[in-house]
């Protein structure tokens, strides 16, 4: 996630600097990396939102039990995210 971010970040700012011939080549460079940059926000979003619901979770008055397989079923999701992103990059870093 932070690679593409950092991605973005140079080529805005190359093209912000009047470099557009250096933009396009780093933006070429990074191109399977930065095709799939909305897609790595819109998972860390997701990541985010999971995470404050097991908080929440933890924090609730519910039975242990309950408040167990909640936090596990929260898990499976974010582990599922997880390894969905983690393939992607893989194959955008290999390409």
């Amino acid at each position: 996630m932070r690679e593409a971010a950092h991605a973005h970040a140079d080529v805005k700012e190359l093209r912000e600097a009047g470099r557009l011939a250096d933009a396009a080549e780093l933006a070429k460079d990074k191109q399977e990396i930065l095709r799939i940059r909305t897609r790595l926000n819109r998972a860390q979003s997701d990541l985010r939102k999971i995470n404050r619901r097991i908080d929440v979770m933890r924090r609730s008055d519910q039975p242990a039990g309950l408040k167990r397989q909640q936090i596990d079923r929260l898990r499976a999701i974010k582990n599922q995210i997880q390894r969905a992103l983690g393939t992607k990059v893989i194959e955008a870093r290999a390409s």
